[in-house]
Protein backbone atom coordinates (compact mmCIF):
# COMPACT_ATOMS: atom_id res chain seq x y z
CA UNK A 1 0.00 0.00 0.00
CA UNK A 2 3.16 2.37 0.80
CA UNK A 3 4.16 1.66 -2.76
CA UNK A 4 1.03 2.74 -4.58
CA UNK A 5 0.65 5.80 -2.34
CA UNK A 6 4.12 6.76 -3.32
CA UNK A 7 3.66 6.07 -6.62
CA UNK A 8 0.43 8.40 -6.83
CA UNK A 9 2.37 11.20 -4.82
CA UNK A 10 5.23 10.82 -7.75
CA UNK A 11 2.52 10.91 -10.50
CA UNK A 12 0.91 14.12 -9.30
CA UNK A 13 4.24 15.77 -8.59
CA UNK A 14 4.96 14.93 -11.98
CA UNK A 15 1.48 16.17 -13.33
CA UNK A 16 2.04 19.56 -11.44
CA UNK A 17 5.27 20.24 -12.57
CA UNK A 18 3.50 19.53 -15.95
CA UNK A 19 1.31 22.21 -15.54
CA UNK A 20 3.60 24.34 -14.34
CA UNK A 21 5.79 24.21 -17.22
CA UNK A 22 2.87 24.54 -19.68
CA UNK A 23 1.77 27.76 -18.29
CA UNK A 24 5.37 29.03 -18.23
CA UNK A 25 5.38 28.69 -21.50
CA UNK A 26 2.08 30.22 -22.52
CA UNK A 27 3.15 33.36 -20.10
CA UNK A 28 6.64 33.83 -21.82
CA UNK A 29 4.51 33.87 -25.71
CA UNK A 30 2.00 35.92 -24.31
CA UNK A 31 3.46 38.06 -21.24
CA UNK A 32 6.94 37.90 -21.18
CA UNK A 33 7.19 37.64 -17.91
CA UNK A 34 9.30 34.30 -17.04
CA UNK A 35 12.91 34.44 -18.26
CA UNK A 36 13.90 31.78 -21.25
CA UNK A 37 16.07 30.45 -18.35
CA UNK A 38 13.45 29.18 -15.68
CA UNK A 39 10.90 28.19 -18.56
CA UNK A 40 13.91 25.67 -19.53
CA UNK A 41 14.59 24.30 -16.14
CA UNK A 42 11.07 23.74 -15.59
CA UNK A 43 11.24 21.54 -18.62
CA UNK A 44 14.63 19.93 -17.79
CA UNK A 45 12.60 18.91 -14.24
CA UNK A 46 9.61 17.36 -16.45
CA UNK A 47 12.01 15.50 -18.61
CA UNK A 48 13.97 14.26 -15.57
CA UNK A 49 10.64 13.27 -13.61
CA UNK A 50 9.70 11.31 -16.88
CA UNK A 51 13.05 9.49 -17.31
CA UNK A 52 13.05 8.48 -13.59
CA UNK A 53 9.03 6.71 -13.89
CA UNK A 54 9.97 5.58 -17.26
CA UNK A 55 13.53 3.50 -15.32
CA UNK A 56 11.05 3.12 -12.20
CA UNK A 57 8.44 1.72 -14.40
CA UNK A 58 11.01 -0.80 -16.71
CA UNK A 59 12.87 -2.19 -13.69
CA UNK A 60 9.57 -2.78 -11.79
CA UNK A 61 8.94 -5.28 -14.88
CA UNK A 62 12.17 -6.95 -15.12
CA UNK A 63 11.74 -7.57 -11.39
CA UNK A 64 8.44 -8.97 -12.36
CA UNK A 65 9.30 -11.11 -15.74
CA UNK A 66 12.58 -12.60 -13.74
CA UNK A 67 9.87 -14.19 -10.77
CA UNK A 68 7.76 -15.21 -13.91
CA UNK A 69 10.87 -16.91 -15.17
CA UNK A 70 11.39 -19.08 -11.62
CA UNK A 71 8.09 -19.61 -10.99
CA UNK A 72 8.02 -21.43 -14.35
CA UNK A 73 11.52 -22.54 -14.07
CA UNK A 74 9.70 -24.37 -10.64
CA UNK A 75 6.64 -25.86 -12.70
CA UNK A 76 8.92 -27.06 -15.12
CA UNK A 77 10.99 -29.04 -12.14
CA UNK A 78 7.58 -30.61 -10.74
CA UNK A 79 6.22 -31.26 -13.56
CA UNK A 80 9.46 -33.07 -14.40
CA UNK A 81 9.00 -34.85 -10.78
CA UNK A 82 5.67 -35.99 -11.16
CA UNK A 83 6.16 -37.74 -14.77
CA UNK A 84 9.15 -39.37 -12.98
CA UNK A 85 7.46 -40.92 -10.39
CA UNK A 86 4.29 -42.34 -12.63
CA UNK A 87 7.31 -44.11 -14.60
CA UNK A 88 8.33 -45.24 -11.86
CA UNK A 89 5.12 -46.38 -10.43
CA UNK A 90 4.14 -48.12 -13.99
CA UNK A 91 7.50 -50.39 -14.06
CA UNK A 92 6.31 -51.91 -10.68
Amino acid sequence: MQRKLRQIIEDVILIIFFIVTVIMVIWYIFGDSPTFEQINATFIVVIIGVLFKIMQTTSRMNRELGEIKMDIKHSFANVSKDINSIKNKMKL
